[in-house]
């Protein structure tokens, strides 16, 4: 008689793990910041309607200490797709030299088909001032890649933990539209990768900086 205790059916187990996404472990934490005008009630509920939910979802303005992996910052005023997470989330399992990776923000639904940039990527004229990678309200059409760049506005964005707490967060004494690009330029200097990535939809219902904030 064959004393072999193995289990037959461990190539079905396996099968199964080598199934699972990269990022299947990871613990991240969701942060949703109300603003001035708005309460964190939509945002939350698009959050929760995700394909993949965080580990923990955090209401109040972001802190340094919190105990995840990864974390997903985002202001009241945005509503993420329901594959939102799961996309940024494959991007930084695609690419793991990322500790910073935003999505692309795109404008309200309005009239007619297609799909509306707000803001892809953030970077800085010869003159200083705030722009995107892409002019906004060019139609989206998957043309655009997953690409490095300065910063990254501060709703959508999926930060390192690590990265977070060792660049002290968001300088608040800045406009909320320059926020996540000052972090992204810190997290340059420091040594870190900083990208936007186009597969992650967060739907941008922010009102428009005031121009002073650019000067």
């Amino acid at each position: 008689m064959n004393d072999d205790t193995a289990d037959l059916w461990a190539w079905l187990y396996t099968a199964r793990e080598e199934e699972l996404p990269a990022w299947a472990d990871v613990v991240c934490v969701a942060v949703i910041e109300p603003t001035a005008h708005t309460d964190a009630t939509a945002c939350l509920a698009a959050v929760t309607a995700g394909d993949v939910q965080p580990d923990r979802i955090v209401i109040g303005a972001p802190e340094t200490d919190l105990d995840a992996e990864w974390l997903w910052l985002l202001t009241a005023t945005g509503l993420p797709a329901p594959d939102a997470l799961r996309q940024l989330l494959t991007a930084v399992a695609r690419h793991p030299e990322f500790d910073v990776i935003g999505p692309l923000l795109i404008e309200p639904r309005r009239r007619g088909p297609g799909v509306m940039i707000s803001q892809f990527g953030q970077t800085l004229t010869g003159g200083g001032r705030l722009r995107g990678l892409v002019e906004p309200g060019e139609l989206f059409q998957g043309q655009l890649e997953t690409a490095e760049t300065l910063g990254v506005d501060q709703c959508g964005i999926l930060v390192r933990a690590s990265v977070w707490q060792e660049l002290g967060g968001f300088t608040t004494a800045l406009p909320p539209s320059h926020r996540g690009l000052d972090f992204g330029w810190r997290a340059t200097l420091a040594g870190r990768r900083v990208a936007v990535e186009p597969t992650a939809h967060v739907v941008d219902r922010s009102p428009e900086p005031d121009g002073a904030d650019s000067r």
